[in-house]
């Protein structure tokens, strides 16, 4: 897997600060951890430049409240309820192990907000999240509708060999939000105990466990290029 970028480590910074200082960032902005580790700063020295020596501690909330505000400078939208029990979660690794969340951590924390789906789970080797799928069949009835099937469904995008073959954002009436992938992408059927034969035969049909082609779903108000450049820091 590819070194992720100083925006990782500079948030963990930013994160130590909050942790051991009564002021937000206190003495510094994001963009002067950025110069302080540019030129050669250890971490220590820059949460010691930073965090000034006369503060108190601040509160769990503070500390969620400027995560969920980074988060959000990140991704640029609002900071969603799922992602807000993560970075609840997050709080509460904190406060019993005083052990910041890992660049790994904040990776997945991002893909959680962009992803249309829960859980999120991110690998080395791979990213995967849970959705439910449907497949129409059948002819159109007098309603004019067809007969639907559904299941829940996991995704797993394996990094090895992936291509981005589109990113684009969505056109009202002509396409929704495009982040077309290709190389090795697996389904696999979650529950499937509501389903009779013949709607699982047109699950199997429309819905294959091996895919070589997919659009990743991104949620509305998210930039697929911008979730395109995070993903090109996993594909080998």
């Amino acid at each position: 897997m590819k070194i992720q970028n100083a925006s990782n480590t500079s948030l963990l910074i930013a994160l130590c600060i909050m942790v051991f200082s009564g002021n937000a960032l206190a003495n510094c902005t994001m963009d002067k951890i950025d110069q302080y580790l540019s030129k050669g700063f250890t971490h220590a020295q820059v949460v010691t430049m930073c965090a000034g020596s006369s503060a108190a501690p601040v509160s769990s909330e503070a500390i969620q409240q400027q995560i969920q505000l980074e988060v959000q400078k990140q991704v640029g939208t609002q900071v969603n309820q799922k992602v807000d029990q993560r970075v609840k979660q997050q709080m509460q690794h904190v406060q019993q192990t005083g052990q910041m969340p890992t660049s790994a951590s904040l990776d997945q924390l991002y893909f959680a907000t962009v992803l249309k789906g829960t859980p999120v789970n991110l690998e080395e080797d791979s990213l995967s999240y849970e959705t439910r799928e449907c497949v129409e069949y059948g002819e159109i009835d007098i309603t004019q509708l067809r007969d639907k099937a559904c299941l829940p469904t996991r995704i797993t995008i394996f990094f090895d060999g992936l291509r981005v073959i589109s990113a684009q954002k969505a056109i009202p009436l002509i396409r929704e939000h495009e982040l077309i992938v290709q190389g090795n992408i697996t389904r696999e059927y979650l529950d499937t105990s509501r389903l009779d034969k013949y709607k699982m035969r047109e699950v199997d049909k429309q819905l294959p466990l091996q895919i070589s082609r997919f659009n990743i779903p991104v949620n509305d108000g998210i930039d697929p290029k911008k979730v395109q450049a995070r993903l090109n820091r996993f594909i080998n």
